[in-house]
């Protein structure tokens, strides 16, 4: 997906490090409630939700042109993985 130049940590104002980093914290937590529901098949509903939100949060991050959330976090999302979550379309 086309994209524009996103930046770097260092070009982040504290305020939007602050987004950043929210935004991230959140993206984390969806993965995980991705991962655990889809192990234990309980809660369809909370899984949809969760990958809808998660879809959101990335287009978000490239609307700001912030940087992926593998510059702040080692196991996060690189740019190929939010194409792939950019791809499934929403409900």
């Amino acid at each position: 997906m086309a994209t524009s130049k996103r930046r770097e940590l260092s070009q982040l104002t504290e305020r939007d490090f602050s987004l950043y980093r929210a935004i991230c914290r959140e993206l984390e937590e969806l993965q995980h409630t991705i991962n655990d529901q889809t192990v234990v098949f309980s809660d369809f509903e909370e899984i949809s939700v969760a990958m809808m939100d998660r879809r959101f949060l990335v287009e978000w991050l490239r609307e700001l042109n912030f940087p992926t959330v593998m510059a702040y976090v080692d196991c996060g999302l690189d740019e190929a993985e939010e194409d792939l979550i950019l791809l499934d379309p929403p409900d």
